[in-house]
């Protein structure tokens, strides 16, 4: 929140207008835990502090932060603050303890010897205390009538220097002190005080006051300060130089008194007043000036940029950027106006206008009041102000003012003027009006013309000027013309313009900023890139001399040092700077100061621009650092990171104040990279590329030009593996590996293929061996010959029939590495009935098929359950003469395996394997096995048989069943 400070001039004479400098406060609602305030301090390394009673507050220019007791602090109510010479910032709490931040760990540490001090305290928790440590780390503590606890670095204590004495010393070093007794004095000088002064505790004066004692107490609190060589001293609200300590200075309610510059700030309960110059005027006759009426204030401190801090106790911290700039507020009936126009009048009074009138300030009377709808332009030549109104000329008679209406005023010297609106007139001393040019009238003649022009101004050759919405024109023998200009002048808004004879035209316009122009050429365009405050342009103004031009705009006041011909020095003054607004209409000079008209009233400071000086560079800097979420310490500006660092969060600090939190910045990684804008006070990178990055910045100074770039952080990120030579060598290596590997692989595997392939041929022709061996086929023509024997001729015509179908039907299945179901079953079916012919019906045979059509179309390795058919044949129904029964069930096929079953009614598989086999049958099987386990390899499936005996309930074996479970391809 921004205000203007109010107060008011201790002085004999009363003042009618109080310029007040602009003030920023922080409460609650900017972050500080509390409005009861009692310290503020600036650390070397930029920080504001703040003590409240709710834990002490560190301001780094865009973030309050809040440490307490959970933070390391034995207290949260914090009086004072002092900083040694390692840069440590201690902490006085309101029960005497100590702690200090440092730097080197960023966090809050407890002083080790708080028990000491406990001790010494004990009941008495006198608010007014003293400390110091020097470089040996010696602390010097008192607190009251309880004398100086000393206790040295390790933590041995002593209480020296007058216990019972009231005692303060040297913020400094501990070795300038001053003590006082009451008791002690009132026995020697019963009407008077003694303060007794010491340096490195040997008492060096003596200083005997008795009017103090007259107007006080029996209640006191003691200082002794110096400023410069005038030593001040405080007993209560009264204060005294030590050289005349009868001549005292009684101020009611004072909380503290702090020496600032030659200057003297006393601090109380209702406001702050400053004694100014106090070496020069003496403490008791330096003016004094009173700020902050009503606030109950702690504490003053000036930082390094001189503005002002106030702690109050009630209203929390109160920043003024300088005491320089001052403002009035514009008032009507409690609604802030908009001021339009500002002058100095031949009696020296400001005077002002708004759109409902005009107005002396020193006692807000009207010189003239309009409806509200007028503009009130205010102009002042020689001893004539000129008033805009919309109504006729009014006389000067018996007055020092003529209205008229009137819309840019130029003055032409003491003896005239010259105005514009539809109308160019030229305004005489004696208040005589020549008009020059009206538009109604010659618009006949300039159909293009605009109704009427923004602004005027005629040059030493007697040439008038004019510029509007169409751009810049020039009146010449009766006509406006504009061809000698330049399309930058004739296509841009004119909204000001003005002659000087070292510059030539100097030309303000709406979006192009300022533009010079003499000798037919343009000799500066000055925008906002190089440095103008803003490219739209309210009002320009001419110092004498015709070399130095102030611009005011939306956006604050510029003033241009024209140096030669090429180079323009630009100042800015802006609201950081204590305007009461940027919007600042108009303009007046006056004794080396400038008076602006602003949206929320009037605005001063002098035209040297002192206050703007400011030493201090590179504001703005890196104040933490987190990678992946966790605190990272940078080894000065350097920052390593790892090469699997994601996410970069930078926190910035800055000294400048003056931007009320607000300070805008820039930023880049490189000298290729775009600027990034930002004022939020953090910048944020995710997943850098490796490579090292030189992170430059920028930032907005308090007079609105952009700094210099400097760099604030080298960012060093190490390539990861993948980006290195040796992963592309591996990578190669690998491929190459991978290649070798894969092609040997299926090599390997075009091998393991060939040779099952050739191993299923041989085994399938084992097979086919094992189904068509010369014993059977012996078998089979015995039994054509036994047919023809016995002349059964049909039976051997059908019985060789079915071989050669047989034969035809093996041959076939042996070159396919599968068949469908139903043709396998159709080769058993010809195997079973050949051999039930051979066998002369001994046995016969079953097929029990539960699958679908389109299950049987489905493939399975050819000619593995024949050779198990054909054991129950040859070994089953060995002992059997008749009544073989031989059953082949294909059952189901679930998860593309295909389930058969082999029963015979046979002896039994024990008793066959009881007795010796032939080779025949150890040949079958072995075959079918290793058939069975090349297949396995190859189809990667279940191929699995089982054999067991079937028997009835007394246990004798009634056959035998084969169980095959068969993968379908």
């Amino acid at each position: 929140m921004m205000t203007v400070l109010l107060g008011t001039v201790a002085s004999a004479q009363p003042q009618h207008v109080n310029w007040e400098p602009l003030n920023k406060v922080f409460s609650i609602k900017e972050g500080l835990p509390s409005s009861e305030t009692y310290f503020v301090h600036q650390d070397r390394q930029g920080y504001i502090w703040f003590c409240t009673d709710r834990g002490v507050v560190r301001y780094d220019g865009f973030h309050l932060q809040t440490f307490t007791m959970k933070n390391g602090l034995p207290d949260n109510v914090i009086f004072w603050i002092y900083e040694d010479y390692k840069g440590r910032v201690w902490f006085v709490s309101y029960g005497g303890q100590l702690s200090y931040y440092d730097y080197t760990r960023n966090r809050v540490i407890k002083y080790k010897y708080n028990d000491l001090i406990a001790d010494y305290i004990g009941n008495n928790l006198y608010p007014h205390k003293t400390f110091s440590i020097d470089r040996e780390d010696n602390v010097s503590f008192g607190s009251g009538n309880l004398g100086i606890l000393k206790i040295d670095a390790k933590g041995k204590s002593k209480i020296v220097v007058y216990k019972d004495d009231y005692c303060t010393f040297d913020l400094v070093n501990g070795t300038y002190l001053s003590t006082f007794n009451l008791l002690k004095t009132q026995e020697v000088f019963p009407n008077s005080y003694i303060m007794n002064i010491r340096k490195d505790g040997k008492l060096v004066k003596k200083v005997t006051n008795n009017t103090v004692y007259q107007v006080y107490m029996p209640n006191y609190l003691m200082e002794l300060k110096k400023i410069k060589n005038v030593e001040i001293g405080r007993i209560q609200d009264c204060f005294f130089d030590l050289k005349t300590p009868d001549d005292v200075l009684r101020i009611p309610g004072t909380t503290g008194y702090f020496p600032i510059g030659n200057d003297v700030w006393i601090t109380t309960i209702e406001g702050v007043y400053k004694l100014k110059d106090v070496p020069r005027y003496g403490f008791t006759k330096a003016p004094r000036i009173r700020y902050l009426k009503g606030y109950r204030v702690s504490a003053v401190f000036l930082d390094q940029e001189k503005g002002l801090w106030f702690s109050t106790l009630d209203k929390g911290v109160i920043y003024i950027p300088n005491m320089v700039v001052r403002n009035v507020p514009v008032f009507h009936d409690q609604i802030e106006m908009n001021v339009s126009h500002v002058v100095i009048d031949s009696y020296n009074e400001l005077i002002y206008s708004n759109h409902l009138g005009v107005y002396r300030l020193n006692n807000q009377k009207p010189i003239l009041e309009t409806n509200g709808m007028s503009r009130n332009s205010l102009t002042r030549f020689s001893d004539i102000l000129l008033i805009s109104k919309n109504k006729s000329p009014v006389s000067m008679k018996d007055k020092n003012w003529l209205v008229f209406n009137y819309y840019d005023c130029y003055n032409e010297g003491d003896t005239s003027a010259i105005a514009c609106s539809s109308m160019i007139a030229r305004i005489h001393k004696n208040g005589t009006i020549d008009t020059l040019y009206d538009y109604f009238d010659y618009k006949r003649h300039q159909k293009n013309m605009h109704h009427f022009f923004e602004t005027v101004c005629s040059s030493d050759k007697g040439e008038i000027f004019a510029g509007n919405a169409k751009g810049l024109f020039c009146f010449k023998n009766g006509r406006w013309d504009n061809s000698m200009f330049p399309e930058i002048l004739r296509e841009n808004r004119v909204s000001r313009v003005r002659y000087s004879k070292e510059l030539g035209l100097i030309v303000g316009t709406r979006g192009n900023g300022i533009i010079v122009f003499k000798n037919n050429r343009v000799t500066h365009h000055i925008t906002n890139e190089n440095g103008l405050i803003s490219d739209q342009i309210n009002t320009i103004v001419v110092e004498p001399g015709g070399r130095v031009c102030w611009v005011t705009s939306n956006n604050g006041v510029s003033k241009l040092i024209f140096l030669n011909k090429e180079f323009v020095k630009i100042h800015n003054v802006l609201g950081v700077n204590g305007l009461i607004s940027n919007e600042v209409n108009n303009l007046c000079l006056s004794r080396n100061m400038v008076y602006l008209a602003t949206k929320r009233g009037l605005s001063k400071f002098p035209t040297d621009l002192r206050f703007l000086l400011n030493k201090h560079k590179k504001q703005v800097s890196v104040r933490d650092v987190n990678v992946d979420g966790g605190p990272v310490k940078t080894t000065g500006q350097n920052l390593l990171l790892k090469s699997n660092s994601k996410m970069i969060h930078i926190e910035l600090k800055s000294t400048n104040y003056k931007s009320f939190g607000n300070q805008n910045y820039k930023y880049r990684l490189s000298d290729a990279d775009k600027w990034i804008y930002g004022n939020s006070g953090s910048i944020d990178f995710y997943d850098l590329s490796s490579g090292e990055y030189h992170l430059e910045l920028s930032y907005m100074s308090d007079n609105g030009i952009w700094q210099h770039p400097y760099g604030i952080l080298n960012i060093q990120k190490p390539e990861r593996f993948i980006e290195t030579i040796w992963f592309y060598i591996l990578l190669v290596l690998m491929s190459f590996s991978g290649a070798f590997l894969l092609i040997r692989r299926r090599s390997i595997q075009l091998n393991k293929q060939r040779d099952y392939k050739r191993q299923i041929e041989k085994l399938e022709q084992k097979a086919l061996l094992a189904q068509m061996n010369p014993h059977f086929i012996f078998n089979a023509l015995n039994s054509i010959q036994s047919f023809l024997m016995y002349q059964e001729n049909e039976l051997a015509e059908r019985y060789l029939l079915k071989l050669s179908q047989l034969i035809r039907m093996t041959l076939n299945n042996s070159r396919e590495s599968e068949i469908n179901i139903e043709r396998e079953i159709d080769v058993l079916h010809k195997y079973l009935e050949l051999e039930k012919m051979r066998y002369k019906d001994r046995f016969d045979f079953a097929f029990d098929i539960h699958l679908s059509g389109a299950e049987l179309r489905k493939c399975i390795p050819p000619m593995l359950i024949q050779p198990f058919v054909e054991n129950s044949i040859i070994h089953g129904f060995k002992n059997l003469k008749e009544g073989g029964l031989l059953t082949i069930r294909f059952l189901k096929i679930s998860n593309q395996v295909l389930s058969v079953e082999i029963s015979d009614n046979g002896m039994g598989y024990q008793n066959t394997i009881d007795q010796k086999t032939t080779e025949h049958q150890s040949h079958g099987t072995k075959i079918t096995s290793e058939r069975l386990d090349l297949f396995r390899q190859k189809y990667g499936g279940t191929f699995e048989y089982q054999i067991e005996t079937l028997t009835d309930s007394t246990g004798r074996a009634t056959g035998t069943i084969v169980r095959m479970v068969i993968p379908v391809i």
